[in-house]
């Protein structure tokens, strides 16, 4: 899961970086890629907070069956 949010990170970056590249810099293009940008951060976030909670989780899942 963390490479997926590596991943959504790697995008937003390129979205962000053909967006600056472009010349015409009144190109509707440029806005929807940097609100795909702000998706695949918005996405990587989530997944990093999931995972943060999972990783809190885990050692009370570890405790629970040591208990039984």
């Amino acid at each position: 899961m963390k490479i997926l949010a590596s991943y959504f990170r790697t995008q937003a970056d390129l979205c962000r970086e053909i967006a600056d590249a472009l010349v015409h810099q009144d190109d509707p293009a440029i806005s929807k890629l940097r609100d795909m940008a702000v998706e695949f951060d918005h996405n990587a976030g989530a997944l990093e907070r999931w995972l943060a909670e999972e990783a809190s989780i885990e050692p009370f899942r570890a405790g629970t069956l040591d208990l039984q």
